[in-house]
């Protein structure tokens, strides 16, 4: 996977490989008390043989989980991906028949759920095994380095920081870094910039901006988009001149 891929391709398989290894700090805590809750129900579980099985089998998923995640492995995604895609496929075994439209519903909102995040775990796993390999410790360093400077750590590179986002799909902050070399785009769920939403290194193009209906801008970096920023006239001096100044 590693074969062929020129800087920029390393450094963005390395930026998103980060973006992961911000869910895995995450899950931690949500794993440990899964975990918990998976034990405590195996020592409690009065149904059948086969249930009770199950759920033991669920609850040791869960500790080789919680363990991968706190040990750092980098294959740590993909085992709990494998714990919840096996919930999914448990809940559907050893489930009692519901009679109602609400017990159907609750079944099948809970199935979806686990699903979904088995889905999206593996896929993010993906990202974070990728330059799990030694001739990926520059690019690793260097997209650290970079979100260091993003999240307030280092003031030798200045960054623009936009607000963007509706009513409908949610507000985000992002903080662009122009390297001189590279576009570095951090997408963060809200102004503290300590939940990471998205993480990307772009080719250095000029920016395209251009004017919604709301009065916000969908902002493009090559084929990438920032949808609906806010850029005030002060906002529109900075993207310009930082978007012209190379900064490192």
């Amino acid at each position: 996977m590693i074969q062929g891929l020129n800087e920029l391709e390393r450094l963005d398989a390395a930026a998103q490989a980060e973006l992961a290894r911000s869910y895995v700090l995450r899950l931690r805590v949500t794993m440990t008390f899964l975990t918990a809750f998976a034990i405590v129900l195996a020592l409690s579980s009065e149904a059948s043989a086969g249930e009770t099985f199950t759920v033991w089998i669920m609850a040791a998923g869960a500790v080789v989980s919680c363990i991968a995640l706190w040990t750092g492995w980098w294959y740590a995604l993909h085992v709990s991906a494998i714990f919840f895609l096996a919930t999914f496929i448990g809940s559907f075994l050893y489930h009692r028949e519901f009679q109602t439209p609400l017990g159907s519903a609750s079944l099948f909102v809970g199935a979806l759920f686990l699903f979904n995040t088995g889905v999206g775990l593996w896929t993010l796993g993906k990202s974070f095994a990728a330059v799990s390999y030694k001739e990926f410790e520059r690019e690793r360093a260097q997209v650290k380095a970079w979100l260091s400077i993003m999240t307030g750590g280092s003031v030798v590179q200045k960054t623009l920081e936009l607000q963007a986002g509706s009513f409908g799909e949610g507000y985000s902050t992002y903080v662009l870094l122009n390297t001189g070399r590279f576009w570095v785009i951090a997408q963060f769920r809200n102004k503290l910039k300590n939940r990471l939403l998205e993480y990307r290194v772009l080719d250095l193009c000029e920016p395209r901006a251009v004017q919604q209906p709301s009065g916000k801008f969908d902002i493009w970096f090559g084929s990438y988009k920032v949808r609906l920023a806010e850029l005030s006239a002060d906002h529109r001096e900075s993207f310009l001149g930082l978007a012209r100044r190379p900064t490192a």
